[in-house]
């Protein structure tokens, strides 16, 4: 099961999953689908904050959260924390009550729960909270800038991509992580690590991720 397959780094996931052999139905959970279809693929229409009227018979093996937003396009702190972190620790509960062994999350560079940067800490918050849940397997992703074409360009994200592209040379040791990371490769990383689950809580930052 995947939810945020229309966004950057969703699509490219939900193609990799369909193109998987290890995959014999992808389940996509979106408040609208991804404008294509396959023989793998069952879309699902949801409101984000109603994970609990999903079918009781679904069964979930591996989950996916790519769901994500921005302060600016959320209107505010409170409606961005109801989509980063409420909607993201529904779909996790509703995940493992159908079975679900693993659960892999997009979060962000810098995530903490006692960070002073509000989206810092709700990211921190939501993995926190995601441990509490005790996945067999909590996977957790914290990409630094997420390279790849946007349906909806956004100028802080392309100033901050060039230059970090610049700077891209001089970013090593204790500073790789903060080298900015293609989509497609957070996607194929999310793919490998589900596929592979360790135990318990894994975080990859974005130099272990592509």
């Amino acid at each position: 099961m995947i939810a945020g397959a229309s966004g950057l780094v969703g699509s490219y996931l939900v193609r990799s999953l369909i193109d998987s052999p290890d995959y014999a139905k992808v389940v996509s959970l979106g408040r609208r689908g991804v404008g294509w279809s396959h023989p793998k693929l069952a879309q699902i229409t949801v409101d984000f904050g109603a994970f609990q009227a999903l079918p009781e018979d679904l069964r979930v093996d591996d989950a996916f959260c790519t769901l994500g937003t921005t302060i600016k396009k959320a209107g505010s702190r409170d409606a961005f924390r109801r989509f980063d972190f409420t909607a993201a620790l529904q779909l996790a509960r509703a995940c493992l009550a159908r079975g679900a062994r693993t659960f892999t999350v997009v979060t962000a560079i810098g995530a903490d729960p006692q960070s002073r940067i509000f989206y810092s800490r709700v990211k921190g918050e939501l993995e926190q909270a995601l441990r509490g849940l005790r996945f067999p397997s909590l996977i957790v992703l914290r990409p630094s800038l997420i390279l790849g074409r946007r349906t909806e360009p956004r100028l802080g994200e392309t100033l901050a991509e060039a230059l970090l592209l610049l700077l891209r040379p001089v970013l090593a040791g204790p500073w790789r992580k903060y080298r900015p990371v293609e989509a497609t490769a957070i996607a194929s990383r999310m793919v490998a690590v589900a596929q592979a689950p360790k135990p318990g809580m894994q975080i990859l930052e974005s130099n272990q991720i592509g």
